[in-house]
Formats: C-alpha cells, sequence, structure tokens
C-alpha cells in the first residue's frame, strides 16, 4: 500500500482541519498527563468531532468567538484548555477507522493487553482507547520490527521518550509503493 486508505485519510484530514469559527484549525499535539480521569479529549484520546464539540462549549463557557480569533489563537485557546491529540489517541482513532472497515470491530477488539487486576481489567473495558498508550500499540505482542526500506503506510515508527518508560509512536502517512 502506498498511501493509507480512504478511510484513514479521512480522520487525518479532520485532525488537520477542525472546524471551529468557520476556520479549518489543526489539532494541536498535547498530552495532558495530569488528566488521565477526565474526558477523552482532555487526555489526547478524542475523535476530531469530540475536540471540536468540547472546543465549542469552552468558547461559550468562556464567552470568545472563534470567529474573531487567529488560527494560532484558537490552537493557543485548545491548549490552554487541555485539549488535543497525542500520538497514540491519533493513532487509535486513525487506524480504528481502517479496522472498522476492514474488519467490522474496533482496532482494541484484537489488540493484546497485559492487564495484571481485574480492576485494570474493566477500566480497560469501560474505556479502551484512553488506555491505550504507545506502549500497547507498538508492543512486540501487537506489532513486529521491519526492515526501513520496507516501510509502508500505514506502519508504525517507535521511539523513546526522554522521561523514564515514555514511549512515541508515528504513523508512516505515504510508503514506498
Amino acid at each position: 500500500m502506498s498511501q493509507l486508505h480512504k478511510t484513514t485519510q479521512k480522520i487525518i484530514a479532520h485532525y488537520q482541519n477542525l472546524d471551529l469559527g468557520g476556520k479549518k484549525v489543526c489539532t494541536p499535539y498535547y498530552i495532558n498527563t495530569s488528566r488521565s480521569k477526565d474526558l477523552r479529549v482532555m487526555v489526547g484520546k478524542g475523535t476530531p468531532e469530540e475536540i471540536e464539540m468540547e472546543a465549542r462549549i469552552w468558547e461559550k463557557v468562556k464567552g470568545v468567538d472563534f470567529s474573531l480569533m487567529s488560527n494560532l489563537e484558537i490552537k493557543q485557546f485548545l491548549i490552554g484548555r487541555g485539549i488535543g491529540i497525542d500520538c497514540s489517541g491519533f493513532i487509535v482513532h486513525v487506524l480504528n477507522a481502517y479496522y472498522q472497515e476492514a474488519f467490522k470491530r474496533p482496532l482494541w477488539k484484537s489488540l493484546k493487553i497485559s492487564v495484571k487486576t481485574v480492576f485494570s481489567k474493566l477500566k480497560y473495558f469501560l474505556r479502551p482507547i484512553e488506555h491505550l498508550g504507545a506502549e500497547v500499540i507498538i508492543n512486540e505482542e501487537n506489532s513486529y520490527p521491519i526492515v526501513i526500506n520496507d516501510v509502508r503506510a500505514g506502519d508504525l515508527i517507535r521511539s523513546k521518550g526522554k522521561k523514564n518508560n515514555a514511549h512515541h509512536a508515528m504513523l508512516i502517512f505515504v510508503g514506498r509503493g
């Protein structure tokens, strides 16, 4: 595959072009580690539609008008409210869109999750997206290494963060055909 499937391209385009105040605003990359028990959009795991809806709520609550703001001001407003997408949230939603179309079930139903306690299993069952980080998506049970020359659209690249046990994942949009 030299490009991602149209379904995945559509969701990527939506993240790149949130409709706020008659403007097309790119979703900020934002990791909100202090709010792990909040709404998906507040922990970096929201869909573009959820992000737009939450942004409009905050627009009203704070009495601002996105139509009078620049794209950069809107983006900063979102970041100031803790609204954005992190790497794993983006990847899960993009690949899930493809997985839903191709296999008629959510991506997370096929991932191997190592949960140790009943409470952990319940958390994952009730809020799977919020508990799918880069370390789950790209671990040895759910992925496999490839040679760099064989990279294709839809492949993931794993990198380590500066913090202990921090992982980052990147999705290849266009690959060798």
